[in-house]
C-alpha cells in the first residue's frame, strides 16, 4: 500500500474478500505512528488455506485524511488450480496515474493475459471514456483470435480534450467456448494541471460551543451553514438531536451555491438542566450524487445563583443580579484559496447569545499586509478602516443579536507563491469576561497533485495546522480547506 498523493493518510484499513483473516501489516510504518506518509510503503500479507477451486481475490484499502475526505483503492489476483482447466483472464491498465494540461489527451495501455490453462475466445476490451474501442496493437502472435496462456495482448486507447480530472475504467470479457465466461477490469486516474475538479464540501458551525445560563432562562445558538466546496449543493438539511420539542434548530435549504453562507438562530426557551446538543448537516451534489455532511456540538450549563438576605429572613429573599452576557466572534474567508491579484472576502460575525446586553463591543481585525483592503461594511454599528486595521464597534449588542461584518479585499499582485495568509479578529466588551478571537486563512492555488485510485471529488489536503479554532492547510500545490467547530477561542 502506497500513498501517491500529497497528504498523510489515517485509519488505513486493508481487507481481502478471499483471505481467511484480515491482512497483517508486516513492514512499512517506519515511525510506528499509524499514519501512511507519502514516503512510506506498507506491506501486508494474508493467506487462503486448503484451496480446492480457482478464484479471483480482490484486496481493498481505505483511508482518510483526517478531515472527512475518504480514499480507496483495490487490486485483484488470480489463483488457478493445477490441472483444473478453469478459465481465467486478467487486465492491467497503465499508467495508474497521469497528469495532463487542460485540453490534452491521455493515452492508456491495456494489457490482457490468460493466467489459466484453457484458451479463451471472443475476447472483447471496452473502456468507459476512451474515444472508440481500445485497439489491439500486439500479442496475437498466430493471428487466430484466441488468447492462449502463452500470449499477452496489448491494447491502446485515448481520452481526448480532458478538462476535468477523471477516473477511467477498462473491462475485458471472454469465454472458453464451453459457456464459461470470464471478466476482469482495472482503473486509472487522470489529473489536470491547475484544475481542482468537482469537490463538494460543507461546513457547519454552532456557536457558542459552551455557554452558561440561569435556570429557566433561554439558551440561544447561532447556526452557520457554509458551502466551502467548489460545486453547488441541493437538499441541504440541518437537524439536531433535541428538535423540535426543545429547541427548533432544524432547517432545510433547497440549494446552497458555492461560497453561500446561511445564518440563523435557534433557542431553548427555558433551560432547566445541563445539556449537549449535536447538530448535523447534509447536502448533495446532483451531478456526482455525492453526499457531504458535517456536525457541530454545543454545551449548555444551567446554574441557580445563591439568594442572599441581609436580614437573614428566608421568607423575604432578595432580588439577585445575574450577568449572562457572553458575546463571541466567528470568522471565515470566502474563498479560502486564491492566486495573487484575486479578490477574497473576509466575513466575521459578532453575536450575543446571552440574556443581557453586551456593552461597548469592539472587534479589531488587523488585515495582513499581503492583502489590500477594498471596503468594510456592517448593517449597524460603526465600521472604520485605519491602515490595515478594520475596526467594528457598537454601543450595545442585544441578547440574541448577530451582526455580520464584511471586508472586501484583494491579494496583492506582487505576493509570492506559495503563500498562507492568516487573519485573526479579536473582540472585547465591558461586561465580557475575556477577549475572544477567531482565525480565517487564505492559501495559494497552483496545481492538483496526483491522488491515486480514488474518487476525483475527494480532495487532497496538503497538511493541517490548528490555530484559533480553524484548520489551516499549508504546503505547495493545490490546497483544500475545512473549518472545525471551535469558534470560542479565549486568549
Amino acid at each position: 500500500v502506497t500513498n501517491i498523493g500529497a497528504v498523510d493518510l489515517l485509519n488505513v484499513a486493508v481487507t481481502d474478500d478471499q483471505c481467511d483473516a484480515t491482512p497483517v501489516l508486516v513492514s512499512g510504518d517506519a515511525n510506528n505512528d499509524g499514519i501512511l506518509q507519502t514516503t512510506e510503503t506498507w506491506t501486508y500479507t494474508c493467506d487462503n488455506a486448503n484451496i480446492t477451486a480457482g478464484f479471483i481475490g480482490t484486496a481493498t484499502v481505505t483511508a482518510d485524511d483526517g478531515a472527512a475526505t475518504n480514499v480507496t483503492a483495490s487490486d485483484a489476483s488470480v489463483v488457478v488450480i493445477n490441472g483444473s482447466g478453469a478459465p481465467v483472464i486478467a487486465l492491467d491498465k497503465t499508467p495508474d496515474v497521469q497528469t495532463v494540461d487542460s485540453g490534452d489527451t491521455a493515452t492508456f495501455t491495456l494489457t490482457v493475459t490468460n493466467p489459466g490453462t484453457v484458451d479463451l475466445i471472443n475476447v472483447t476490451v471496452t473502456d468507459n471514456q476512451c474515444v472508440g474501442a481500445p485497439v489491439l496493437v500486439s500479442g496475437d502472435t498466430n493471428t487466430d483470435n484466441t488468447l492462449q496462456s502463452t500470449e499477452t495482448w496489448v491494447y491502446t486507447c485515448d481520452v481526448t480534450n480532458i478538462t476535468q480530472p477523471l477516473t477511467n475504467t477498462a473491462t475485458v470479457i471472454a469465454d472458453d467456448g464451453a459457456g464459461n465466461n470470464v471478466t476482469a477490469s482495472d482503473s486509472a486516474v487522470v489529473t489536470v494541471n491547475g484544475v481542482i475538479g468537482n469537490a463538494p464540501s460543507i461546513d457547519l458551525i454552532a456557536t457558542p460551543d459552551n455557554q452558561t445560563v440561569l435556570v429557566n432562562n433561554p439558551a440561544s445558538f447561532t447556526i452557520i451553514v457554509f458551502n466551502n466546496g467548489n460545486v453547488d449543493l441541493v437538499n441541504v438539511e440541518v437537524t439536531d438531536l433535541i428538535s423540535p420539542t426543545y429547541a427548533d434548530c432544524n432547517r432545510t435549504f433547497a440549494t446552497l451555491v458555492v461560497n453561500q453562507v446561511e445564518t440563523y438562530t435557534c433557542t431553548v426557551p427555558q433551560a432547566t438542566v445541563d445539556f449537549s446538543n449535536t447538530l448535523n448537516v447534509v447536502g448533495t451534489h446532483t451531478a456526482s450524487g455525492v453526499t457531504v455532511n458535517d456536525t457541530a456540538v454545543v454545551n449548555v450549563t444551567v446554574t441557580t445563583p445563591p439568594v442572599s438576605d441581609p436580614d437573614n429572613n428566608p421568607s423575604q429573599p432578595v432580588a439577585q443580579e445575574f450577568i449572562a452576557s457572553d458575546p463571541f466572534v466567528t470568522k471565515i474567508a470566502n474563498p479560502p484559496f486564491a492566486i495573487p491579484g484575486e479578490p477574497v472576502t473576509f466575513i466575521f460575525y459578532v453575536s450575543n447569545p446571552g440574556t443581557v446586553p453586551a456593552n461597548n463591543v469592539v472587534a479589531i481585525d488587523p488585515i495582513p499586509s499581503a492583502v489590500e483592503i477594498l471596503s468594510a461594511t456592517a448593517p449597524t454599528g460603526t465600521t472604520t478602516i485605519s491602515g490595515q486595521d478594520v475596526i467594528f464597534s457598537i454601543n450595545t449588542l442585544q441578547p440574541g443579536e448577530t451582526i455580520t461584518i464584511t471586508i472586501e479585499t484583494r491579494v496583492r499582485p506582487e505576493v509570492a507563491t506559495p503563500f498562507t495568509i492568516i487573519n485573526e479578529v479579536c473582540m472585547n466588551a465591558d461586561n465580557m469576561p475575556e477577549q475572544r478571537c477567531d482565525t480565517a486563512t487564505v492559501l495559494s492555488v497552483t496545481a492538483l497533485p496526483a491522488t491515486g485510485e480514488t474518487p476525483i471529488w475527494s480532495l487532497i489536503l496538503q497538511g493541517l495546522l490548528m490555530i484559533g479554532g480553524a484548520v489551516l492547510v499549508t504546503a505547495t500545490g493545490w490546497m483544500g480547506y475545512r473549518f472545525l467547530n471551535l469558534r470560542n477561542t479565549s486568549v
